[in-house]
């Protein structure tokens, strides 16, 4: 569970840097697949969930009305990515 650990934390800032170490960690063997790309979804949704925050936060309240379907839209997706997946490597 570490792997998906450092995948949410890392989504806070990027989720470019974790794609690019798991899939270093993937190619020498280091991790498999199903884990690999779970701790990426995790990591891009904390990273939508942190940037929906933002608009909440920084914005205006047009603003985060403006952009909460697209949000909703990406949070439900990467959820059910997650939980899909997640059903597939935890048994």
């Amino acid at each position: 569970y570490g792997l998906y650990f450092v995948g949410a934390i890392s989504g806070l800032s990027d989720v470019d840097a974790i794609t690019l170490s798991v899939s270093k960690l993937f190619n020498v063997g280091a991790v498999k697949a199903m884990p690999a790309v779970i701790a990426v979804l995790l990591a891009a949704l904390v990273n939508t969930l942190f940037k929906w925050f933002l608009t909440l936060s920084m914005g205006t309240r047009e603003l985060f009305r403006a952009t909460s379907p697209g949000f909703l839209a990406l949070v439900v997706g990467e959820l059910l990515g997650v939980a899909f997946l997640w059903g597939w490597v935890v048994k």
